[in-house]
Order: structure tokens, then C-alpha cells, then sequence
């Protein structure tokens, strides 16, 4: 059995001592790459246009939706019989209210096209001697008159025209509203998405800006996370850095995130962090994008491993 002395016990300790001070510096570095978060998605309300009453429900949680699909039908057979109401009316202020002028003043003008004739034959009686000049210009005073009747009946038959025409024009943009608010009432998806949660049922009642349904994109996900300044020196918008969702170990599954967000400002540490050391550190917010492959979650924790820091930013240091 070989006996170690403690001379032998302390050489051991001098040669080994520099590779375990580098070892525990590479711990610390290692620790210092890694950031934790929670993954978040661009989630979005959709909400109902218009009051009525959920005639159909089309969807459900955990559906995936493409944009323009069909979410709900809201009732719309008040709308219906209102839009059948101002059609009448329409068409009953087209029929009724506009008037030909031409048939309005054609007594008038018979009246004028005699006088005109009574002028012609009295110039020429005048002429010869036969009448005097006094009842040439009688007959020309009855002919203007006349005329002027003819152009007053005309401006107001054409008056009392364009009263209907606008009745029926302000129908019209009646007609316009009603048929937007029943396109409104069919409800489609603003985007591509998967539904989270539903707030209304089929047969319920709703009103505008009353949500129906929550969804998001779970195509990729955002892993939000909080930089120390030291740590913020390690990436830049646009880097790739590997991450990890926390399932407990053995189970963490890695992917490939793309840094999308870095906050320009600092903030104090999220109360969820409850170390005392850490509560007064200012810190960076800052995002990850990573594709989804269906194993994530929102509001599942995960890691992000930083970038190593580069010569330049060591002798910074």
C-alpha cells in the first residue's frame, strides 16, 4: 500500500489549482450566457361588429383558422325587413314624385305659339296703317308675360324634381348603411391563427366591440426574456441563439430562435424574480422568435444560451 505524505497531497493541489480556477471561470461564464423566460404568442380578440344574437357558431377552441374563414353569423332579419322598408319608400318617391315639365307648362305653350302669331300678323297690320303702334306693343307685352309664366312653372316643377331626386338619393345611402351593417354581421378571421379561448356561444346575445373569440398565431412563438447589462453586450438584434424549452431535464427539446426585439430602455427587475440581490437591477426585455413545431407553449418556461463574447468584448472587460 503506497503512503501519500501531505507534501506529496500539496504539489497535487499546485499543479491542479490553475485548472480548477479555470474551470470554475468558465462555469461562470457559461452561466452568465444563459437567460430564462416565458414563451408568449401575438395573440388577438376578435370582436362582433354589430348587436344581435349569435345565429352560428362555426368554430372552436383549438381550431386553426385561415384568414377570411367564416367565425359566426349574427341575426339579421331586423335589417332585412328594414332594408325591405326604405326599398319601398324609394320606389314609391321615384313613381310619385317626379314630374315631366314638358306636360306641366303645355297649355302655356300653346298659349305663347298663338300669341307669337298674333304678333306676326298685327306687325304687318301696323306696317300698312291698319292698326295702331299701341296695340302691337299690347299683344308684345301678353307674349312676354306669357314666357315668363312658362320659365317660373318650369324652375319649379324642376325644383319640386329635385326635392324627390334627393329624397331618393338620402335613400340610397340609407340602402348602402343597411346592406354594410349585414356584411359586418358575418364574421371572419382578420389573420391565420388558432383559437385559445371562446366568450360566446350559439344563441347568445352580443354587441359591437363585445369579443367573441382569442386567438394567435402558434406558427412561432416569442420567448421573452430579461437581459443584464453584461449579457446585453453578447447580442444584437438579427443574431441566432439556441434555445430550450424547460420540461424538466432530460425532456428540454432545442431549437433555433432569431433575437427580433431588444427594449432601448432599461427597467427594474420583474417581481417575479424575487432574489434579493437581483430586485434593484436594471435589466433589457428582449424577444426570440422560434418556429413552433408543435411541443411549445404559451406561457411555457424555456432558456436561451447567449452567444460567447468575442476578443474585443473580453479585453473591454
Amino acid at each position: 500500500m503506497v503512503r501519500i505524505g501531505k507534501r506529496e497531497v500539496l504539489v497535487v493541489l499546485l499543479l491542479l489549482g490553475p485548472f480548477f480556477l479555470m474551470l470554475s471561470s468558465c462555469q461562470k461564464k457559461d452561466s452568465a450566457a444563459e437567460v430564462q423566460g416565458i414563451f408568449e404568442g401575438e395573440s388577438i380578440f376578435v370582436s362582433s361588429m354589430v348587436d344581435g344574437r349569435v345565429d352560428c357558431m362555426k368554430v372552436q377552441e383549438g381550431q386553426i383558422l385561415h384568414k377570411g374563414d367564416t367565425i359566426a353569423q349574427i341575426d339579421t332579419l331586423m335589417m332585412t325587413y328594414q332594408l325591405d322598408y326604405i326599398k319601398t319608400q324609394q320606389e314609391t318617391a321615384q313613381t310619385a314624385g317626379v314630374v315631366s315639365p314638358s306636360i306641366q307648362t303645355e297649355a302655356l305653350q300653346v298659349q305663347i305659339t298663338a300669341l307669337e302669331k298674333e304678333v306676326q300678323r298685327i306687325s304687318r297690320l301696323v306696317k300698312e296703317g291698319v292698326l295702331p303702334q299701341s296695340r302691337l306693343t299690347q299683344i308684345t307685352t301678353q307674349l312676354e308675360a306669357a314666357k315668363a309664366q312658362k320659365a317660373a312653372a318650369i324652375q319649379q316643377v324642376q325644383k319640386k324634381n329635385s326635392g324627390s331626386l334627393g329624397g331618393s338619393e338620402s335613400l340610397d345611402s340609407q340602402i348602402a348603411q343597411v346592406k354594410e351593417i349585414m356584411a359586418r354581421s358575418t364574421i371572419v378571421a382578420p389573420t391565420d391563427g388558432t383559437i385559445l379561448t371562446t366568450y360566446v356561444h350559439e344563441g347568445e346575445l352580443t354587441g359591437a366591440g363585445r369579443p367573441l373569440l382569442k386567438m394567435a398565431d402558434l406558427s412561432t412563438l416569442q420567448l421573452r426574456v430579461y437581459l443584464s447589462p453584461e449579457q446585453l453586450s453578447r447580442i444584437k438584434i438579427g443574431d441566432k441563439v439556441k434555445v430550450y424549452n424547460d420540461m424538466g431535464g432530460k425532456d428540454d427539446r432545442a431549437y433555433e430562435g432569431t433575437v427580433s426585439w431588444i427594449s432601448e430602455k432599461a427597467e427594474f427587475t420583474p417581481k417575479n424574480i424575487q432574489t434579493s440581490s437581483m430586485r434593484s437591477t436594471l435589466i433589457y426585455a428582449a424577444k426570440v422568435l422560434v418556429p413552433n413545431d408543435g411541443y411549445l407553449k404559451i406561457g411555457q418556461y424555456g432558456k436561451a444560451i447567449l452567444p460567447p463574447l468575442n476578443d474585443s468584448q473580453r479585453e473591454s472587460k
